[in-house]
């Protein structure tokens, strides 16, 4: 399992070294972010690792997203929705002021083998390890923290808003290749 995996990584450096092939390919060879600073600020760590960033091949943009036009569900505590008022303001901060295209940007330069970029607007049931789901990387973390899933995922009927930003998030990527001169040979949607 992957908690089995990451203990088994710390218990030496040897072990480390000798698992560190295996842990590179089945973790950082695709990976799926959405426009949170968190979640773009780990792209661009991944980025600036001198084997990681060797390793990540496929990126894949969430269209998980804060949502101030449903209300949220009752939260149990303060806490929770303290935590979901505050993502959804540096979500908007991010968007506004187009840091998020300069974050992928950033990112996309540092990805030597960038193969495909993808939009996604469904957590993808494809993911082998541990029979899980493919999620934005810090969308399990909100849950947790505000007992909310980010909106994202538009199987029903898709709002106007939900919309604009699924238009919002195509335009980011898109500008962020550019600026960024990378050319991946696959763009997926």
């Amino acid at each position: 399992t992957t908690p089995d995996l990451c203990s088994l990584r710390r218990t030496c450096k040897r072990t480390e070294a000798w698992l560190f092939d295996t842990f590179s390919h089945d973790f950082f060879t695709r990976k799926q972010f959405m426009l949170t600073e968190l979640s773009l600020q780990t792209l661009i760590d991944i980025s600036n690792h001198p084997t990681l960033s060797q390793c990540l091949s496929h990126v894949i943009i969430g269209l998980d997203n804060y949502d101030d036009s449903r209300p949220p569900p009752h939260f149990n505590q303060d806490a929770q929705a303290n935590r979901y008022r505050a993502g959804l303001a540096d979500q908007f901060t991010l968007l506004s002021t187009g840091q998020d295209r300069d974050m992928l940007a950033y990112a996309f330069r540092n990805l030597p083998n960038l193969q495909t970029v993808g939009l996604r607007d469904y957590s993808s049931g494809g993911r082998v390890r541990d029979n899980g789901k493919w999620h934005s990387y810090g969308a399990i973390t909100i849950f947790e923290e505000t007992g909310v899933r980010l909106t994202g995922e538009y199987r029903q009927a898709a709002t106007d808003k939900d919309l604009r930003y699924a238009s919002r998030a195509f335009s980011s990527v898109l500008y962020a290749l550019g600026q960024s001169g990378a050319r991946p040979p696959t763009f997926e949607v």
